[in-house]
């Protein structure tokens, strides 16, 4: 038996920049347009109740459950949310009782490189850089640089674009984590339908998600792979 019940299957439809100007004043002006894009989700986000958090996240948790990227996951990257962000918490028992390696993003707080460790719910967690809670680490476990055959990685974001991009906090360690695995896993943001905007600038390190998914159901995004 699935952990969610009852609810229709949809199939189709973080940190501060830490980014030069690589691409002189275009990159500055594109780079400028995210952050007021930025500030503008933060808005729209932080505008829920915590009882539409829980509720739109039980949903989107429902869908991602039935989904057959999940299913067929054996290794799964998550996170764990702060502020308002789309919480996928309730998907860890799941994931654990069916075999599946979960595994949570880690920072060190030297250099603040993103790296991921193996997690099971109840694990002892640490706050990390920027205030983020992250499993403990007591040096007995060397955190996973980069995971090798990680199937499914799930990404909190600001907002989204039909075109398949995702706007985080603009520390870029997503990106720059994903630009060193060998081979890319499922990229599935997580979000709600408010955060969908029209357009979003796009830099040359973005790196388009597989696709979304919404207290609407699950968007995959056509023709976004390169790798």
């Amino acid at each position: 038996m699935r952990l969610f019940q009852g609810s229709t299957f949809l199939l189709g439809f973080r940190g501060h920049s830490s980014h030069g100007t690589r691409g002189g004043s275009t990159e500055v002006k594109v780079e400028t347009g995210k952050e007021v894009l930025r500030i503008r989700l933060k808005d729209r986000r932080n505008s829920l109740s915590a009882t539409e958090v829980e509720n739109k996240s039980h949903a989107i948790c429902t869908f991602l459950s039935l989904h057959p990227a999940f299913l067929a996951a054996g290794t799964l990257g998550a996170y764990l949310p702060i502020a308002k962000e789309v919480d996928p918490r309730p998907l860890f028992p799941l994931a654990v009782s069916e075999g599946k390696n979960l595994f949570l993003p880690w920072l060190e707080h030297g250099n603040r490189r993103l790296s991921f460790v193996p997690y099971r719910p109840g694990f002892p967690l640490e706050r990390g850089p920027f205030g983020i809670m992250q499993p403990l680490q007591d040096g007995s476990v060397s955190p996973v640089r980069a995971v090798p055959g990680l199937d499914l990685l799930l990404l909190p974001l600001l907002g989204f674009a039909a075109t398949g991009y995702r706007l985080g906090f603009g520390g870029g360690y997503y990106d720059r984590f994903l630009e060193k695995v060998e081979s890319r896993p499922f990229l599935l943001g997580l979000a709600y339908n408010c955060q969908q905007v029209d357009e979003l600038p796009v830099e040359s390190h973005d790196i388009p998600l597989d696709g979304v998914v919404t207290e609407s159901g699950v968007r995959l995004f056509s023709g976004m792979r390169t790798s």
